[in-house]
């Protein structure tokens, strides 16, 4: 994932520690396997989203006290799915597992690796876990947009069987009929027709379901950035409320 900072001089460090990351991990994939090593390598070099890395390299530098971060010392998803239970504890439990923990662990081990103290590593943990949580409610929206919007299947988690939180919005606010034929599809463990899954997709987005999930999303994040304003202003805070920014205006 790419981020236009307008911080650029430390964006251009920081890019260039996440690729020193990135070469660390490459060394590190030697197997005994020759196809496994060849497979864990081409995963590594496929390069992917580098948020989470370039969060913690910021959340070291938050501290103020690492100019150069020594990058070597750096480093399950939940899913229940085609189930009849659609609570949203179980949902929020799944998206702290998948995503809130790596985020609030790469700022708070980024800050730790920085010298920052127990409050600080511990602000900037909470930071990550807010964060990570509006970030995958986006990601939950963004999944229902158009192929050519995000070049990925429309729906992907409908035909998947797992329910998020645009979902269960719908299930609380559509109508009896909607809703039963979006949980059919849901329940089902057969291959879907993709007329079905665009068909959901429409009836989700008749209500006002995905702004929902967005508000509630945008909720988590702003928390995020005010415990930034609780902390000492540095241009690595500020890059970071930079980043919780753009997690709220991207569509991919």
């Amino acid at each position: 994932m790419t981020i236009e900072l307008e911080h650029v001089t430390l964006a251009q460090k920081i890019e260039h520690e996440v690729a020193n990351v990135s070469n660390i991990l490459l060394d590190s994939a030697s197997l005994n396997f020759p196809l496994l090593n060849g497979l864990l390598k081409s995963i590594i070099k496929s390069g992917g989203k580098r948020l989470r890395p370039q969060m913690a390299l910021l959340a070291a530098r938050a501290a103020e006290h690492a100019e150069q971060i020594d990058t070597p010392k750096l480093l399950t998803q939940m899913f229940s799915t085609h189930q009849a239970s659609f609570s949203r504890e179980g949902y929020f439990h799944r998206i702290y597992a998948k995503t809130a923990v790596l985020f609030a662990t790469a700022c708070e081990l980024g800050a730790i690796m920085g010298g920052a103290d127990e409050k600080l590593s511990s602000t900037l943990r909470e930071f990550g876990r807010l964060f990570g949580i509006g970030f995958q409610i986006i990601d939950d929206i963004i999944d229902f947009k158009p192929t050519e919007v995000t070049g990925k299947a429309t729906g992907g988690d409908l035909r998947e069987g797992i329910v998020t939180l645009p979902t269960m919005y719908f299930f609380e606010n559509g109508k009896p009929a909607d809703v039963n034929f979006v949980k059919k599809i849901i329940l089902s463990t057969e291959a879907h027709q993709d007329s079905d899954i665009m068909q959901a997709v429409e009836l989700i987005g008749s209500t006002n379901a995905f702004e929902q999930a967005f508000t509630e999303a945008r909720d988590y994040i702003n928390q995020a950035k005010a415990l930034l304003d609780t902390l000492p202003d540095n241009e690595a805070i500020r890059t970071l409320r930079q980043i919780a920014d753009y997690a709220l205006r991207r569509d991919k």
